[in-house]
């Protein structure tokens, strides 16, 4: 269920050329320690990094090389998925639930920002575009992903 109110502008437009960053984080959900695993995969024009933790020890870090076009190729998806700019505001809030986000940077400005809270059920609304398919893309470039969050 989905309370609160959502107010979205424009499908946000980003040229391959000025962004610079793309990030996407995962924060587990409240469990023991052996078994909470956030990550963290931040994509630039050649490179990537993954960074897992359990309550903020750092369990794995790695950094990958892109090949050429796959950071405009990511770019491009991104712009398919007509992400918007939406505020919303999931209340009541709870504790103890999941939590993701999403930034992307041209130079050192965030030109897009979204925190979910996975407390109240679907966060992938059309109104703020295909959030999970913009998740996926970024996912994508760590193939043993699940390999690492063991």
């Amino acid at each position: 269920m989905f309370f609160g109110l959502v107010a979205c502008e424009e499908n946000i437009s980003l040229d391959p050329k000025t962004v610079s960053e793309i990030t996407y984080c995962f924060q587990d959900a409240s469990v023991p320690p052996e078994y909470h695993r956030s990550y963290c995969i931040t994509i630039y024009k050649a490179h990537g990094t993954i960074e897992v933790d359990s309550y903020g020890d750092l369990l794995v870090k790695e950094e990958f090389k892109l090949k050429g076009g796959e950071f405009e190729s990511l770019v491009s998806i991104i712009n398919e998925t007509q992400l918007k700019v939406c505020d919303s505001n999931n209340d009541p809030t709870c504790s103890g639930s999941t939590s993701e986000l999403i930034s992307i940077k041209e130079g050192q400005q965030e030109v897009y920002h979204r925190y979910i809270d996975n407390c109240n059920g679907d966060y992938n609304s059309s109104e703020c575009g295909d959030i999970i398919g913009v998740i996926e893309a970024i996912e994508a470039f760590v193939p043993q992903l699940e390999s690492l969050l063991r």
